[in-house]
């Protein structure tokens, strides 16, 4: 995961730089693991908070080890059935609706059990 060093190296430049972080957000699952290995580097696992996005099996094992607190998780199989449904009642006449809510799930230390 080369692109976790990355971002763990970016992380670690934060870290350095603001003293009084309390977590870290990262938007996709290479930004969160990174920025738990720099977390992790700087002796700060359990001191800052780290979340993610998919809950990809590599933050699943972080979290699980509590590297990380938890992560989002989208659905694409009902982003894709929704989808779907809005194009086939566009195309049959319909009006889709203008927002088409999905919900999102978590994936925490609780659910790595």
């Amino acid at each position: 995961m080369n692109r976790c060093r990355r971002h763990s190296g970016r992380a670690l430049t934060l870290l350095a730089s603001l003293s009084s972080a309390a977590a870290f957000a990262g938007l996709s699952a290479p930004t969160a693991l990174g920025a738990a290995k720099a977390v992790d580097a700087a002796g700060l696992k359990g001191k800052i908070a780290v979340v993610g996005y998919d809950a990809t099996p590599e933050a699943r094992t972080a979290i699980a080890n509590g590297s990380m607190y938890g992560d989002a998780i989208q659905h694409p199989d009902q982003i894709g059935a929704k989808t779907i449904d809005a194009i086939h009642d566009y195309f049959s006449g319909k009006t889709p609706s203008a927002k088409i809510a999905i919900p999102v799930g978590t994936f925490t230390k609780a659910n790595a059990k």
